[in-house]
């Protein structure tokens, strides 16, 4: 018999010392997390394939209560969503977190890495096994991301660097109207740029950052900011033409030269920064 069926006959048996242990686990947990909803069916299906064998023994070695959120968080149950914060994510943030470091922006990062599927793979809390605490997961995950972060730091230059990045190498693109204008406005534009990066709000580059490299859809955007797909395909629209927008007014305050020539460079600047938006937003430390 499946693991799983082995457990829905014991709960639905109820007096073997599974289906007793069974109950239990799942009174326990439902008073632990009120109001979550999560389907006992569903519930164990999660368990089983996390059990060595359908025993109260292996049930024991379990940490049923904590596996049962993570079961919940999976399914995008909202409230549990909220347990998992404010119990395990939330409190690592705040105990690991550095001070150089934007814990708000932290914590964000940890919501989609640990709570959004992505690339068709179901979301990493699924990997929580129920071996140990769900605290201590969280921990270990919060250690990863500050170790992830420090070394994509490492790796990251400033804003003029960048640009040169959007600019490219004079070799790589043979476009001599493109050269002329790396050549004698690259450092207008970069300055044009870093402003307008600047001038976003952070929610503005957390969208770009996470649509443009991350691949999150819209449907898992508005699940991580409690809105519908429309209304984070508007948000996303607008702090992308915020983006370029800023940039083409300050890169026009900067150049100074006859007005064909400057619609003629913005025009050129302005369709390779739409092409290239995701590379740079990729090395803002701030993103």
């Amino acid at each position: 018999m499946r693991p799983a069926n082995a457990l829905h006959a014991a709960l639905a048996q109820g007096d073997d010392p599974l289906g007793v242990r069974l109950q239990a686990a799942l009174a326990s947990a439902r008073a632990i997390w009120p109001g979550t909803a999560l389907d006992d069916a569903a519930f164990l299906e999660h368990v089983a394939a996390r059990l060595d064998a359908p025993s109260p023994e292996a049930l024991d070695a379990l940490h049923i209560d904590d596996l049962f959120l993570a079961c919940a968080c999976l399914h995008g149950d909202a409230l549990a969503l909220q347990h998992f914060e404010r119990f395990a994510l939330a409190p690592a943030v705040a105990a690991l977190v550095d001070a150089d470091m934007a814990r708000d922006e932290v914590l964000q990062q940890l919501r989609v890495r640990l709570l959004v599927a992505e690339g068709g793979a179901p979301p990493r809390i699924d990997q929580y096994s129920g071996r140990g605490s769900l605290r201590g997961w969280a921990r270990i995950a919060v250690l990863r991301s500050i170790k992830d972060e420090r070394r994509a730091r490492s790796r990251r230059g400033h804003a003029q660097a960048l640009a040169d990045d959007l600019l490219g190498d004079p070799g790589a693109i043979a476009d001599p109207e493109l050269d002329q204008i790396r050549a004698h406005h690259g450092a207008a534009f970069r300055a044009a740029f870093a402003s307008a990066v600047a001038q976003l709000s952070p929610e503005s580059r957390r969208l770009l950052r996470q649509h443009h490299l991350h691949g999150l859809t819209l449907d898992a955007l508005g699940q991580i900011y409690g809105v519908h797909r429309v209304t984070a395909a508007r948000r996303l629209a607008k702090a992308r033409a915020d983006l370029l927008e800023d940039t083409r007014r300050e890169l026009v305050r900067r150049l100074k030269i006859d007005r064909a020539e400057l619609d003629r460079t913005v025009a050129l600047l302005m369709s390779r920064l739409e092409l290239s938006v995701e590379r740079l937003l990729a090395s803002r430390d701030d993103v």
